[in-house]
């Protein structure tokens, strides 16, 4: 702070340290206004984040509509960020952008003085007392709507003996259990602390008054994404009220009636906010909590008495009954900016600028992403008038981007190398170490089956995330459907999965496991030997070149659907002169820059690295798209897994065709043709797989990726011959045609179980056991929680068999100890 002065003069003063007030100053400086200051009446910036929020609270909205201006949130944080860290990001922010603040400063009145044409402002100093005064040209209020506690005014409320707080004191649940809370309040706050209150063993109650729209977090996104592509709000509310119905049902029939206006619209012209289910239905369906429809009349001691004549006792009381803005208290304006509520009195996006240099943000009820345009266009209006007027600058402007939280730790993976032996015995052999492998043997190892070793023809496990994936790769599903048995993923990691961030996963769960593996073994065949009734293993060590021989009572083929390239052989290739690769060895467009670029295949690998191309700097990109394909977006995709719980695949199929038909329009306009089977009917159905929207579709549209319908008939030099007769010239190929599994190069056995093309022969789920303790996990297609479901039923099996054997192979020379990991608890990886 600095020296104590009669008067502080500033460009401008923003009153509030919150998002709002941050955002703005932050656009200021990067329009180099420096001669900005943020005053605030408590200690820390984003005060109300900070103190008046409860642990468990997380953001309702998907990450990138809680960003604040230049400042993204970084990849690698999670999709629905926990207060926790949205407090961090709000501290670097303020940090990075070299936010001036004073804190501990109530401001206490605010007015224009006409002839100096400037604010007076005066706010005290809590820490000393003295009144302070400053003035400014511009002044901006910041407080937001949320800066005092409202609590209803209840007869008798004197007289109740139990504990009584506001939402803002509410923290945990600890001290509630076995008691009966009564939530009043039935806003984000109140069912959220219901929620908590119900899970931590209390009777717990809430007033439902009003009308309210429950949405799940899921639809909500949709809809928010829906919006981005400019549909109208009806045609938005008819989508998220027929997904709602789908999910939830009538939720009326357990006293949530919903208004009469759809929950975009009312979003958009209302205060009223959709009521985001974090669990809470499903703890009023079951009776955990008890809806209560009429208001409090009165209180008597523990006694509480409705307007409806009903009576309860209850040990507490948390009023979730919200704020109210106490701009109006210190704003000294009669130019109609804000309202008797202390709240914006226009509505948007008129409300933002008033007379005489005033401004306010984030004060008519629109998030996050409201007081990230609010700042935009305050900064631009004030640094426009400071140039016409000609003003000096005192400061620097902003030149970077905010940092980002440090990454997680890679855990190493445990190795189990031979010892020279000519013959090694194990109870289980599992060949592969990529998802299904591991997983199989995590399984194993829980249910006591401890001598279980893993060959692998890599010198790692998961080699193909690790060696066959390209930089930008994210998983396609959120990371509930990506986990392996007994390890759901933390909390804090992002809900779509970055490839670098599932290895670091996969390699935590080899090592939280202890699974034991043998890399740089190449299995040449496993044929099973019913004299000695055992499985008989050759696998080469690839360092030495020695045989090994392995001998097991039970075999599990893991080497998954994605082992061998598969390349198609077109004639003339060998005259390319350009690059010619397959995807697995694509990596980024750095070496494509300025290239004119053919991919060819039209999966998720080949449409995302023609985005990564376009985005990347290739002069043209085409893509060979032959068959027909559903494109669907991740959020899309997301909701149509929440609904096939609920509903038949036909219904999902017709939810999902819904939305892409809002989101993306006719895509057979622009070359990308749907099947007649639904993409939900298809997925469990047939190999094929919908394709992830990355951004590919926007640059189809535009024309920055060429789509081409033929295949390839032939090349001659760096001219391609398409089978319609068109011809192209190209600086390169990338081949996105797939793998092939090479289960059946090395499998001796006819028993039926894995067919011609090297996967499971049956389909799912009667596809993963054979016969003589032969196994397959991960090979029909079903992505890594198919991987997950094959694992327990093979180990689950496994283990049952091992209780009639009558003795227990040794490894490495050991007996079999038991229970290699016993802890009957899920991991968080």
């Amino acid at each position: 702070m600095s020296a104590p002065e009669a008067e502080h003069e500033e460009d401008v003063i923003i009153v509030g340290a919150g998002p709002s007030g941050l955002a703005a100053a932050a656009c200021l400086s990067c329009r180099g206004v420096s001669g900005c200051l943020v005053l605030d009446r408590d200690d820390r910036v984003a005060s109300l984040w900070r103190r008046r929020t409860y642990d468990r609270l997380h953001l309702h909205l998907h990450k990138r509509h809680c960003a604040l201006p230049h400042a993204p949130h970084s990849d690698s944080s999670p999709t629905y960020l926990p207060r926790d860290d949205f407090l961090r990001y709000l501290d670097a922010y303020a940090s990075r952008f070299a936010v001036r603040t004073r804190l501990r400063r109530h401001v206490r009145s605010a007015r224009y003085d006409a002839s100096r044409r400037r604010w007076i402002v005066e706010a005290v100093d809590l820490a000393t007392g003295i009144t302070e005064s400053y003035t400014s040209r511009w002044l901006v209020a910041a407080g937001g709507e949320n800066d005092e506690r409202v609590v209803p005014d209840v007869a008798g409320m004197g007289t109740f003996p139990g504990k009584v707080v506001h939402a803002a004191d509410y923290r945990t649940a600890e001290g509630f259990k076995g008691k009966s809370v009564l939530v009043v309040g039935s806003g984000n706050s109140g069912m959220e602390i219901a929620y908590d209150l119900a899970v931590a063993g209390a009777v717990t109650s809430i007033v439902v008054r009003s009308e309210l729209h429950l949405v799940s977090k899921e639809i909500w996104n949709v809809a928010m994404t829906l919006y981005g592509y400019h549909l109208p709000p009806w045609v938005i509310d008819k989508a998220v009220l027929l997904m709602c119905r789908i999910v939830f049902g009538d939720t009326a029939r357990h006293g949530l009636r919903r208004p009469a206006v759809g929950p975009f619209t009312m979003k958009l012209t209302t205060p009223a906010y959709p009521v985001f289910d974090v669990g809470i239905f499903a703890k009023i369906r079951s009776g955990e909590v008890r809806v209560l429809r009429a208001g409090i009349k009165s209180v008597r001691g523990s006694d509480v008495e409705f307007l409806d004549g009903e009576r309860h006792a209850f040990d507490a009381v948390v009023f979730a009954t919200g704020y109210r803005s106490t701009t109006k208290q210190w704003l000294q304006s009669d130019d109609g900016l804000i309202g008797e509520d202390g709240m914006a009195a226009r509505s948007y996006p008129e409300h933002w600028k008033g007379e005489n240099g005033l401004y306010c943000a984030g004060m008519v009820r629109r998030g996050l992403y409201g007081s990230y345009e609010d700042a935009e266009l305050i900064a631009d209006d004030i640094s426009k008038q400071l140039q016409s007027s000609k003003s000096g600058q005192n400061g620097h402007i902003s030149n970077g981007s905010l940092c980002s939280l440090p990454e997680a730790t890679s855990m190493a993976v445990k190795t189990d190398e031979l010892k020279p032996e000519h013959q090694h015995e194990e109870d289980v052999i599992i060949v592969g170490a990529g998802q299904s492998g591991l997983a199989a043997s995590a399984c194993l190892s829980r249910r006591g089956v401890s001598s279980c070793l893993i060959l692998e023809r890599d010198d790692c496990v998961a080699p193909l995330w690790r060696h066959r994936t390209y930089d930008r790769l994210r998983l396609h599903l959120p990371k509930r459907h990506c986990a392996l048995p007994h390890a759901p993923h933390a909390d804090d990691s992002p809900n779509y999965l970055p490839r670098d961030d599932f290895l670091r996963y996969l390699d935590a769960y080899a090592s939280r496991f202890s699974l034991r593996t043998r890399l740089r073994r190449h299995v040449t065949s496993a044929r099973y030997d019913p004299s000695c009734r055992r499985w008989l293993v050759h696998a080469v060590h690839l360092s030495t070149g020695i045989t090994e021989r392995y001998v097991s009572r039970c075999l599990v083929a893991a080497n998954g659907e994605n082992d061998e390239r598969a390349v198609p052989d077109v004639p003339g290739m060998d005259t390319f002169p350009g690059i010619a690769i397959h995807a697995a060895e694509y990596k980024s467009a750095a070496a494509f820059k300025g290239k004119s670029v053919l991919v060819v295949g039209a999966g998720n690998s080949g449409m995302e690295i023609a985005y990564d191309l376009a985005a990347g700097g290739a002069a043209a990109t085409s893509i060979v798209v032959r068959g027909e394909l559903h494109l669907v977006s991740k959020e899309i995709w997301g909701v149509g897994m929440a609904l096939a719980r609920y509903i038949p695949e036909w219904a999902v199929d017709r939810a999902v065709l819904l939305m892409c038909a809002a989101v993306f329009g006719d895509t057979a306009r622009h070359g990308l043709r749907r099947p007649a089977v639904g993409p939900f009917t298809m997925k469990m159905t047939t190999p094929a797989y919908p394709v992830f929207d990355v951004g590919t579709f926007a640059k189809i549209r535009s024309g920055e990726i060429r789509v081409v319908r033929a295949g390839i008939r032939s090349v001659s030099g760096s001219d391609v011959e398409f089978v319609d007769g068109e011809r192209r010239a190209f600086d390169a190929i990338v081949f996105a045609t797939g793998y092939r599994s090479t289960t059946n190069k090395w499998l001796k056995s006819d028993d039926g179980m894995i067919g011609e093309d090297g996967m499971a022969r049956r389909s799912y789920p009667d596809h993963w056991k054979g016969e003589n303790g032969l196994y397959c996990a991960g090979m029909v297609r079903r992505g890594i929680h198919g991987s997950g479901e094959d694992a327990e039923l093979i180990a689950e099996d496994i283990s049952k068999q091992k209780q009639h054997w009558s003795s227990k192979p040794t490894h490495n020379g050991h007996m079999s100890n038991g229970f290699a990991y016993n802890d009957n608890k899920s991991t968080r990886v």
